[in-house]
């Protein structure tokens, strides 16, 4: 005779299973109009049977894929407008607090829209905006991003290079333009450019050298910044995210001493 699974055991297995958004709620459903059945015969695996049916029936996570529709212009152009030199990445999204792992994300910066690809119901591909006011943060090619004020318009998303009293980020956009080079009508994407930000005190200051670095903190500060980074022999347009980030965190510690 098959053991009987309480409807606690079931309400638990959600749980483990993660499952969200509509699915959930879906879920929740069947075993309460299914109620008498799996208290008689319940198992783990009609659960599964049951879960399997409602993400079949009603697709995955609304939330998760409720953006518009992207489409890409630029198939005669050369280079393309994302980060990275693939394109399409594994990354995690976090969306109202919720994260979502292991997701296909492309990140045009050439338009700043940042894109989910997943495969729908039939198995056919698809491509989606998502939607900047669910958006917290997302982790793509082990690079850290989160919306930061620019000047002039809305937040946009910047990597993060450090976070602390004094915060570090990088803009990132490309260039689509005729290219001389090639033809009259032939269009193509610049390489990726970065555009370098210190946050402190609420004040956004952006600077490109190690000059316009140095400008960013007052006088007192800037002199103990200058000579630790000559002693290090720190070169603010070649340093890796890595090692930016071990600058701004002794950087903080210098101002933190200061005051």
């Amino acid at each position: 005779m098959r053991s009987i699974q309480p409807i606690s055991s079931m309400m638990s297995m959600i749980q483990k299973h993660k499952f969200s958004g509509i699915v959930g709620s879906v879920v929740l459903l069947l075993v309460t109009i299914y109620q008498p059945l799996l208290s008689q015969e319940a198992s783990v695996q009609s659960f599964l049977e049951i879960s399997d049916h409602a993400e079949e029936k009603y697709g995955p996570d609304m939330v998760l894929i409720s953006g518009e529709k992207y489409h890409y212009p630029y198939r005669a152009a050369l280079g393309n407008p994302f980060l990275t030199s693939s394109g399409t990445d594994d990354a995690s999204v976090q969306l109202n607090g919720v994260v979502y792992e292991n997701q296909r994300v492309k990140y045009d910066i050439h338009k700043q829209l940042i894109v989910l690809e997943f495969n729908d119901m039939t198995g056919a591909s698809r491509s989606i905006i998502l939607r900047d006011e669910l958006l917290d943060q997302f982790i793509l090619d082990d690079r850290l991003f989160k919306k930061y004020p620019q000047e002039g318009s809305d937040e946009r998303f910047g990597q993060v290079i450090y976070e602390g009293e004094i915060s570090c980020f990088y803009f990132w956009k490309k260039r689509y333009s005729v290219d001389s080079k090639v033809g009259q009508n032939q269009y193509s994407f610049s390489d990726p450019i970065r555009q370098s930000y210190l946050k402190a005190d609420g004040q956004v200051t952006q600077y490109k050298g190690k000059r316009g670095f140095l400008n960013c903190f007052p006088a007192q500060e800037r002199v103990q910044i200058k000579a630790f980074m000559k002693k290090n022999r720190i070169r603010i347009r070649k340093e890796s995210d890595t090692d930016m980030g071990l600058l701004l965190e002794s950087i903080n510690q210098i101002c933190q001493d200061e005051n």
